[in-house]
């Protein structure tokens, strides 16, 4: 897969302000707990997307995959994953943004994405930071992230069953995203541009762009030596042994979305692994060919 330069540097200042929250904030959830179902369709991105720290859950402990992202959590959760929290700006004492309060939970995040164009916001100056996104909005708004990133798609015809209702605004990302595999219909082939994204369909559309990137993986490769005993994998990855060991218990073991277990690897197959936050341990070890599933 093609890799692309990492991001041009931008001005950036650690965030030292506390931030008062209003409405639904998130917080950290921890990985190993039971805020993911299992029988979700996106359970194996999900937990993916706990351990990198990209998603973020709800005082409840819960993490609501179906419930419609907000453009807000949309706009800390694309900071997040393709950037990182260390590109926030300072923030300001008024946002750029009509209708982002000064102590809004994400007008760090929203005023990153603003000076970065990444995200323009309606007529006014408003951006309607807690209404759910659409899936054009977001298209877009990735498609932009993307193009931040050095990343540049080539179009492609969008075959969607209701590729009229694509506004023109939102054409050209579309098409490119489509080109490059990054978006997808749903069963009956429909895109639906307009109605609003979920928070796990949120999750796939940008794992799907880190992908892109050649961001996603820590570590992958083919097997070599497995030893669920010692909890130990021996992979090849581009011409070089790389050796994981002591894995924990904790560790997630997915395969084609139904978690399993180390004894279940054989060698010769595919490993993709994600690394827990701050550590070289795997927390994410994902089994099978990236492009057939198998």
């Amino acid at each position: 897969m093609k890799r692309v330069s990492k991001v041009a540097r931008v001005i950036a200042a650690v965030l030292t302000a506390v931030f008062l929250v209003s409405g639904a904030w998130e917080q950290v959830l921890s990985a190993a707990g039971g805020s993911v179902p299992e029988e979700h369709w996106g359970s194996a991105l999900l937990r993916e997307a706990l351990v990198r720290g990209l998603l973020r859950g709800y005082p409840d402990g819960t993490i609501r995959p179906d419930a419609d992202i907000t453009r807000a959590e949309f706009a800390a959760l694309l900071v997040r994953s393709f950037f990182g929290d260390a590109v926030l700006g300072s923030v300001r004492g008024v946002s750029r943004f009509s209708d982002v309060d000064v102590n809004h939970w994400a007008k760090p995040y929203l005023e990153t994405c603003g000076e970065m164009g990444i995200l323009v916001g309606y007529g006014y100056g408003c951006v309607i930071p807690d209404k759910g996104i659409s899936r054009a909005e977001a298209a877009t708004m990735v498609d932009r992230a993307l193009s931040v990133s050095g990343l540049r798609l080539s179009e492609a015809e969008a075959r969607f069953g209701d590729v009229s209702e694509i506004p023109d605004w939102a054409a050209g990302p579309i098409r490119r995203l489509f080109g490059a595999r990054i978006l997808q219909g749903d069963d009956s082939g429909a895109l639906r541009p307009g109605a609003p994204l979920t928070r796990a369909e949120a999750v796939a559309l940008l794992l799907k762009g880190l992908d892109m990137l050649g961001r996603r993986w820590d570590v992958e490769g083919e097997v070599v030596q497995v030893d669920p005993q010692k909890r130990q994998l021996m992979l090849l990855c581009q011409g070089e042994a790389v050796t994981l060991a002591g894995i924990d218990e904790d560790t997630y073991v997915y395969r084609a979305n139904s978690p399993t277990g180390l004894g279940a690897i054989t060698s010769g197959e595919c490993v993709r692994v994600v690394f827990k936050r701050g550590s070289n341990k795997p927390g994410v070890i994902i089994l099978g060919n990236p492009k057939t599933g198998d």
